[in-house]
C-alpha cells in the first residue's frame, strides 16, 4: 500500500452535485439546512430551489447573518433547536 495516495477529500460544505441531482430526480422544491453558520449554503441553494429554510440555534450566529439573508425572498432563516423546528414543515 502507498502511503502517498490520497484517500479521500475533505471537502467542506454540501456535495452541490449530487444535491442537484436529487433536486432534479425527485423533484425537490424545499431545501432544508440545520447549521447556518455564514448562509453561503442557504445563498447557494436559493438559486436552484424556490423554497428554502435554514435554522441556526446559535442567537449569535443567527444574528449575524440575518441581515444578509433578508434580501432573499425564498430563504427563510429561523432561530432555534432545529429537531423542533423540522416537526413544523
Amino acid at each position: 500500500m502507498e502511503i502517498n495516495k490520497v484517500l479521500w477529500i475533505n471537502k467542506f460544505g454540501i456535495p452541490k452535485e449530487f444535491v442537484l441531482f436529487l433536486k432534479e430526480e425527485y423533484k425537490i422544491e424545499y431545501f432544508f439546512e440545520t447549521g447556518t453558520f455564514k448562509g453561503e449554503t442557504a445563498k447557494w441553494a436559493a438559486q436552484y430551489f424556490p423554497k428554502v429554510i435554514t435554522i441556526e440555534n446559535s442567537i449569535d450566529i443567527y444574528n449575524e447573518v440575518k441581515d444578509q439573508l433578508q434580501s432573499y425572498n425564498n430563504i427563510t432563516h429561523l432561530y432555534g433547536d432545529s429537531s423542533l423546528l423540522l416537526k413544523i414543515y
